[in-house]
């Protein structure tokens, strides 16, 4: 299988830029499996802290134009970030969220490890998370 790399959004949930956003239309309309990367940039502490647990409105934007665009192929969604933040609908369009924390230099290969070679198979990676992710903003 090929793997085909486009940059859609930044950590703010802005653009990379039109010449990207046409590869990237045509990649995913392309596709049999999506692998759309969101998260946050790397933090800690005081400078890591936040007033609101949404992700920036532009990543959610850019998965739900991903689920549109994919044509019938697989959206998988992997989130990067080391503290739960509200994925909004993207549990509910994606066909697969992988909470990948913050793995360091090599995250892209276990990655691929988890889900690249056996998508499409009979593999249903799984697992319990350690944490709990809210729904909503108020924890209602």
């Amino acid at each position: 299988w090929e793997v085909t790399h486009t940059c859609g959004v930044d950590v703010d949930g802005n653009g990379c830029g039109d010449d990207d956003a046409s590869k990237d239309n045509d990649a995913t309309a392309e596709a049999d499996y999506v692998i759309v990367c969101i998260g946050e940039g790397n933090y800690a502490e005081k400078p890591g802290d936040i007033r609101d647990l949404s992700l920036p409105s532009g990543q959610i934007e850019y998965v739900e134009r991903q689920v549109r665009e994919a044509a019938g192929g697989k959206v998988i969604v992997v989130y990067f970030g080391g503290r739960p933040r509200l994925l909004g609908r993207i549990p509910d369009v994606a066909d697969a969220v992988v909470v990948a924390f913050l793995p360091g230099p090599d995250a892209g290969r276990a990655v691929i490890d988890l889900i690249g070679p056996k998508v499409g198979m009979d593999h249903t990676p799984s697992g319990r998370l350690p944490i709990t992710y809210p729904k909503y903003q108020d924890g209602g």
